[in-house]
């Protein structure tokens, strides 16, 4: 979340539900600042939230105090992460629900919510939709951890249906398109655009190895903000890269336990450049030059508590006192970067996808499931202790595997964006350019990224050579597809190699006709 910022300003009481001598800050998706605890809140240019309704509506009165302050907290995260008007639907929807409730929200009162929606005058398709937002509302509750919920509603919240199996729309049936795991088109244009804001400057370093690591590993933001360079390993024994993941749960002690897991060639040497550059930062601020063996316990991202430590001394003082201090809180480091991106979805009407590092890591675990990965290897790649709670993110899966591919198909052509103008007859002075192994080169770059080669060619900064021998690129990806089907593996681990293949084969389309054209 933002920072907060607080104003030593005593509010009217009637005014506000909230006895406070400070006014917390707050800033929504749309960048409209409000005050947490006032009795409205601004979250959009014409939108806001009236927590008067609560009064108004005998709320107050007959409601827990604690469920309320459980449904401001959640709101409060919702419409950071939710354009406004879908976080004004959450907010009207959970105020009918708590007709229902008393002490807090049970399976019992949601059933009576529920069935009095099917009594009421309202088309299918707009009870349908209320139920989902109700749903969405409540799995965010239960994400954020706050009391209010009955034990089991999580559960029981999760295992009901709101799309139609003919919604062609509908590409994956899902649980919840808030929180649960992004649909395949969705997360194709969310790394898209990842990789294009940082090639454009939108996305710093730091943020951008961020996103990357959620998409590669999906890891809770406790546990990337304990990150040190040191984490970051090459060995050189087996050949590989590794990044080890300090465990925030099953241990007491901190840093006390990791799980390594490996990393990708590409965004090794990302990571190493973020470690580069943190530390070149660090010894600006302080004034000195970080010894080998100081730099290893830097960590991998550097917040402002860390530059201002000031000196060497400083920092190995307070990291034995208190080791947590430096550590970087994710989700303030990243939000504003989130607030920018403009990516829709047709699962909430074409309104702006709702982003959180949470659904970053049940994406993780429900690709590894429709891969056919056992419970214990997700649970040992998400750092659960058990395999209890395993379910709890694998849920989620295709309903047809066939229909999603037709989907992907008709969903790639605004994605492939390949235009003559894009193809180059011979390479461009200061460009980097993307090899496909050491003889041969495709094309230029704007600007290297972690992406990887295959995933250049559907990328706007990638400007493939005409002559290049694209045609090879083409066969290793399809060996690589065939082999991953050859062992079993299915879903993501398969499909997710189908827009690259789709690139490749329209540059090798383009490529020949440029050539022919130019054929006397």
């Amino acid at each position: 979340m933002p920072k907060k910022q607080t104003a030593a300003i005593t509010l009217n009481q009637s005014e506000s539900p909230v006895t406070t001598l400070k006014q917390t800050l707050k800033t929504a998706r749309s960048g409209e600042t409000y005050v947490y605890e006032s009795n409205e809140w601004r979250i959009g240019r014409t939108l806001k939230l009236p927590w008067s309704a609560l009064d108004m509506n005998g709320l107050t009165d007959r409601v827990s105090p604690m469920v309320l302050d459980s449904f401001r907290k959640t709101m409060s995260e919702l419409v950071e992460e939710v354009s406004e008007r879908y976080a004004r639907d959450l907010f009207d929807r959970i105020l009918s629900l708590l007709h229902y409730c008393t002490d807090e929200i049970t399976i019992k009162s949601f059933e009576l919510w529920r069935t009095n929606l099917s009594t009421r005058q309202i088309s299918t398709p707009t009870r349908m939709n209320y139920l989902q937002q109700c749903r969405s509302a409540l799995i965010a509750w239960s994400d954020g951890g706050y009391p209010g919920l009955e034990r089991e509603l999580g559960n029981h919240v999760h295992q009901i249906k709101t799309s139609s199996r003919n919604n062609t729309g509908q590409i994956v049936r899902e649980q919840c398109p808030v929180r649960g795991p992004f649909s395949q088109i969705e997360e194709v244009s969310l790394l898209r655009w990842i990789h294009a804001a940082y090639a454009d400057g939108t996305l710093s370093l730091q943020v951008y190895a961020i996103f990357l690591i959620q998409v590669e590993f999906g890891c809770r933001p406790v546990e990337i903000g304990a990150m040190r360079a040191c984490d970051v390993i090459e060995d050189r024994t087996e050949h590989i890269y590794e990044l080890a993941i300090p465990t925030a749960k099953g241990s007491r002690n901190y840093r006390a336990a990791n799980r390594k897991l490996e990393l990708p060639p590409d965004l090794y040497a990302l990571l190493k450049q973020v470690i580069a550059e943190g530390q070149n930062k660090v010894a600006q601020a302080w004034g000195q030059t970080i010894p080998p063996q100081l730099s290893k316990k830097l960590p991998l991202f550097i917040g402002r508590s860390l530059l201002a430590a000031g000196s060497i001394e400083a920092f190995e003082h307070r990291l034995t006192k208190t080791p947590r201090t430096f550590d970087v809180h994710i989700h303030s480091h990243i939000i504003s970067s989130i607030q920018k991106c403009p990516v829709t979805t047709d699962r909430l009407a074409g309104d702006i996808l709702p982003i959180s590092l949470y659904r970053f890591r049940r994406t993780v675990a429900t690709r590894l499931a429709e891969a056919g990965a056992s419970d214990e290897l997700i649970a040992s790649v998400l750092g659960h202790v058990t395999t209890d709670t395993v379910k709890v993110y694998t849920s989620h899966t295709y309903e047809d595997q066939a229909a999603c591919d037709g989907i992907m198909v008709e969903a790639w052509e605004p994605v492939l964006d390949l235009k003559e103008k894009r193809l180059l007859g011979e390479p461009i002075v200061g460009q980097a350019k993307i090899n496909l192994n050491r003889d041969d080169q495709v094309g230029n770059c704007a600007q290297l990224c972690g992406s990887g080669i295959f995933s250049c060619y559907a990328c706007p900064k990638f400007h493939p050579f005409i002559d290049a021998p694209h045609n090879k690129a083409l066969a290793q990806i399809v060996e690589e597809r065939q082999k991953r089907i050859s062992q079993g593996l299915s879903g993501q681990q398969v499909d997710s190699l189908d827009l690259p293949i789709a690139a490749i084969k329209a540059t090798i389309r383009l490529c020949e006709e440029i050539k022919s054209r130019k054929k006397p």
